[in-house]
């Protein structure tokens, strides 16, 4: 699917963050602080979820984290904007950057919570072999 396809389709991005951080979010609107634009990943299957949750973004004993959910059509979002993130977890394809400094984030924004394990995904390789098969792991293009 192209970028303009998926925007043309008002499907959803999603990003993900831990609670501690939701009120901020809501005051600031999501904000680029890397300079390249504002992380998303483009499914909230709990899977997907769980493993991001657990492989990249579970950095210290805060294990709870909210996912905000943003449609192209709410922040009249262009194709040049979605750029291509790349991290070496198997869930790569899914994920994209935002090309702007800031999104504005409402409540209604905010669609679900996620308990991280502190222990991690017990059988990752297998976890990972599940995802890659039972999953439609593709890039916009």
């Amino acid at each position: 699917m192209t970028r303009q396809e998926w925007i043309d389709q008002n499907n959803s991005f999603y990003h993900i963050t831990q609670t501690r951080n939701v009120q901020s979010i809501l005051d600031n609107g999501l904000e680029n602080r890397n300079g390249k634009g504002i992380c998303f990943v483009r499914t909230n299957d709990d899977r997907v979820i769980r493993y991001i949750c657990e492989m990249m973004l579970c950095i210290d004993d805060d294990l709870d984290f909210s996912v905000i959910e943003i449609t192209p059509n709410e922040i009249n979002l262009q194709s040049n904007e979605i750029q291509f993130d790349c991290v070496v977890e198997c869930t790569n394809p899914l994920h994209n950057y935002i090309k702007r400094e800031n999104i504005p984030v409402k409540e209604e924004n905010v669609i679900g919570t996620y308990r991280g394990n502190s222990l991690g995904i017990p059988d990752l390789l297998g976890y990972e072999t599940t995802l890659r098969q039972e999953f439609d792991l593709e890039q916009l293009t």
